[in-house]
């Protein structure tokens, strides 16, 4: 989750035309390389997985949410993440 907001910030600060910061000299770590490959890891789950997610979620949630103590995700909380991945995919 560290990288996805390091990520957005960085987007946030190349819209205003500023550069957050540069490292130099530095080998690509696994953590920084699964940052690269979000933006087309997030594409592929919007388009394969997350409809397929939201449906179950609408038509499982009234039937299930009486049996169990926690909350299932409304869909406001969909439309949101569909949102942050749209914004992070650039």
């Amino acid at each position: 989750m560290e990288e996805v907001a390091s990520l957005m910030l960085d987007q946030e600060a190349q819209a205003r035309g500023q550069v957050r910061r540069a490292h130099r000299g530095l080998r690509p770590h696994r953590g920084a390389l699964q940052l690269l490959a979000f933006p087309d890891v997030a594409k592929w789950y919007l388009d394969r997985i997350f409809p397929i997610h939201r449906m179950m979620n609408k038509v499982a949630r009234p039937m299930m949410q009486p049996f169990i103590s926690i909350p299932l995700p409304s869909d406001e909380i969909f439309s949101n993440v569909k949102d942050l991945l749209l914004d992070l995919e650039g």
